[in-house]
This record gives structure tokens, C-alpha cells and sequence, in this order.
């Protein structure tokens, strides 16, 4: 028994991973497959090969003209758009959190951006800002706000008043209050509506750059699909997908893991 002992212990700390790469495998490999099937009875002008799209998204990735004109720039505005809706959102949440009259005054425009379809918006910021990079970050800022504003005022509303009584007892600097009161009521609903953003933030962009931009992903797409060049018009839905799930796994869920540490 003795000797078994370690063996099952190694096989209870490795199932956890073993069920993640197979949950991993059966969920990249379903798609694949049927995505493979779909290539073979649909026309190359209708459905794209995998084959066809790897290689295309490839050519794209060695051309020195995508990655500067396209692909760094739609990055950088992605982070302009989600860096601003962050400070934003996150400081009229607290506000709104805290005062009773601003979330009465901030909801109705929380209801209007949280309902507008984002064409409607861009529509409007091209007459507003005309074609280029203020008029996509300023649209991401204004649609990504009301995600980050949300959960922000969900976890001040969620804050334990008997912890703020406790801090009124004993005095607490204001600095110690948003430091160990509401920093942590808002670091689970701030993580997760950071997820959300997050995804919406590449959605958001591309659909601005499509309509009004003449450099960025979106505007690559756009000519892909002028063009009539499926694989190519693949292989930037595919790295769109790869962008999201690169940045929610290498930034936002470390974050999320931290936050729920730090609340512990």
C-alpha cells in the first residue's frame, strides 16, 4: 500500500490536466472535422479549406505590409478602445456605486449604448470623426464602457456594508478603504466584464475599420471579400479568433486567477 500510495497521488494531481487537453482536443477537433467535410461538398468560393486558410493566414503573417499596416495597427487601437472604456467604466461605476443620484443620472446611457447596434453607432462617428484611428477608438471606448460600468457597480453594490461600518469604527483612511473594501468587492465582476470586453473589443474594431477605416484588420477583410479571395477572408476570421483567445488567456485569466487570490 505503501508503494501505491505516490502512484495514486500522481494520477489525481494529472487527471485535472489529462480531462483539459482531451476537453481541449475534442473541442478543436469537432470544428476542424466538420469544417473539413463542409470544404468538400461546398465551391473554394463559398468555403475555404483548412489547408487553404493556414496557408493564407501564413503569407499573411511573413508580409511585412500586414503587420505594419494592418495587424499592429488594429492592436493598438484595440488597446486605446479597452484601456479607455476601463478608466471610464471603472470610475463612474465607483461613482455610481457610491452615490445613488449618478447611477440614476448614468443609467439611462447605460440603457442607450448597452441597446444601440454598433453599425448605428459607427454610422454616426464616421460623420462625427470622419475615416481613421480617433473615429474606431473612440466607438470601441463608447460600446465597451457600459460592460466594464456594469460590473463595477454590480460589486459595489454586492459590498459588505458591515465591513464599511467597520471602517467608519475604526476610522479607516480613504485609502485603506479602497484598498481592502472596495478594490476587492469589484475585482470578481471587474475580471469577468473585462472578459467580456475583451472579446468585444476585436468585434467592435474590425466592424469600424470595415466600415470606415482604410488601414487595420477590417480594412483587410473588406478587401478580401471585394476580392472574392475566400481563404484570405478565412484567414482573418481565424486571427481574429486567435487574437481573443491569446489575449484572454495570456492576460485576463491570470488577472482573473490574481483577483480571486487577492480576495481570498
Amino acid at each position: 500500500m505503501r508503494h501505491l500510495q505516490p502512484f495514486s497521488r500522481k494520477r489525481v494531481r494529472r487527471s485535472p490536466v489529462i480531462r483539459r487537453l482531451t476537453g481541449a482536443g475534442i473541442f478543436l477537433l469537432g470544428p476542424f472535422l466538420l469544417w473539413q467535410v463542409s470544404a468538400q461538398f461546398f465551391p473554394p468560393l463559398v468555403v475555404a479549406s483548412p489547408a487553404q486558410t493556414l496557408d493564407a493566414l501564413w503569407r499573411l503573417l511573413c508580409s511585412p505590409d500586414f503587420l505594419n499596416g494592418q495587424l499592429l495597427i488594429s492592436l493598438g487601437r484595440i488597446a486605446m478602445g479597452l484601456g479607455m472604456a476601463i478608466i471610464a467604466g471603472i470610475c463612474l461605476g465607483i461613482a455610481a456605486g457610491l452615490y445613488r443620484p449618478v447611477r440614476l443620472i448614468l443609467e439611462p446611457f447605460r440603457w442607450i449604448f448597452t441597446s444601440i447596434p454598433a453599425v448605428v453607432v459607427v454610422m454616426v462617428a464616421m460623420l462625427w470623426f470622419g475615416m481613421g484611428t480617433r473615429m474606431v477608438v473612440s466607438i470601441a471606448a463608447t460600446m465597451l464602457t457600459p460592460i466594464i460600468y456594469v460590473g463595477v457597480v454590480e460589486g459595489m453594490a454586492a459590498m459588505d456594508k458591515e465591513l464599511l461600518e467597520m471602517a467608519a469604527v475604526y476610522r479607516f483612511s480613504t485609502a485603506m478603504r479602497i484598498r481592502h473594501i472596495q478594490l476587492m468587492a469589484i475585482a470578481a465582476p471587474l475580471v469577468s466584464s473585462l472578459v467580456i470586453a475583451t472579446g468585444n473589443s476585436v468585434r467592435i474594431v474590425i466592424l469600424a475599420e470595415v466600415l470606415g477605416a482604410i488601414q487595420g484588420l477590417g480594412r483587410g477583410l473588406a478587401e478580401a471579400r471585394t476580392n472574392l479571395d475566400t481563404p484570405q477572408l478565412y484567414a482573418y476570421v481565424l486571427l481574429s479568433l486567435l487574437i481573443v483567445g491569446l489575449v484572454e488567456s495570456g492576460i485576463v485569466r491570470p488577472l482573473q486567477r490574481f483577483s480571486e487570490k487577492w480576495r481570498i
